[in-house]
């Protein structure tokens, strides 16, 4: 897996899939690969309230908490620490999915990041996609996957058009995980306060 310009920010307990530019050793393959942010097409489409959370927030999103499965979702990032670079006069709504998985004891794990680079590369080229953040396993082979995208209707295009979650479908989901949730949320930033809200959609 290539790494991420964003891997400063990775720790021992999730990898941060960011959009991005990916770096390679090649300039032209950078540039085939990436489509966030060298896709003038995907700049020029986000609401400023979109290009601020990406170019502010997005860069500085780390988990806080190392109970992913048994914590609430509002307390496993540094939500409030985004909210106040992102300021006071900032204010907007974002959609998010949390994907929670328990994995089969014999679940071939190459297999799977596999499958979690390929859906990641199909997510953003669906557009929308400002954030993809996967969790390592725990010991109970629990883990969670965030996105978050620019509004439901972009979601909805990625995981229809572009199957975003197939790995939590028919086949892929049997053989891959015992169980599996998704749940998803609004994030919401309100004008003059620095502080997130995440309500259940």
């Amino acid at each position: 897996m290539r790494d991420l310009q964003l891997l400063n920010l990775n720790d021992k307990n999730g990898v941060i899939k960011s959009s991005a530019t990916e770096t390679t050793d090649k300039k032209d393959e950078e540039e085939d690969d990436a489509p966030y942010p060298n896709n003038k097409n995907f700049i020029n489409s986000l609401r400023p309230e979109d290009r601020l959370f990406f170019d502010k927030a997005v860069p500085h999103f780390k988990q806080i908490s190392d109970g992913l499965i048994k914590v609430p979702l509002s307390d496993v990032f540094n939500w409030n620490d985004m909210a106040e670079r992102l300021g006071k006069e900032v204010e907007g709504k974002w959609y998010m999915v949390a994907f929670y998985s328990k994995r089969k004891v014999d679940c071939e794990t190459k297999q799977l990041i596999e499958e979690d680079d390929y859906i990641h590369e199909l997510a953003k080229k669906s557009g929308g996609l400002l954030q993809l953040w996967s969790g390592k396993m725990n010991e109970d082979r629990e883990s969670l996957t965030v996105s978050i995208w620019v509004d439901r209707e972009h979601a909805l295009n990625g995981t229809r058009r572009q199957p975003f979650h197939r790995k939590a479908s028919g086949h892929a989901s049997k053989l891959f995980f015992e169980s599996y949730k998704l749940e998803r949320y609004n994030l919401i930033k309100r004008a003059g306060e620095t502080v997130f809200h995440i309500e259940t959609y």
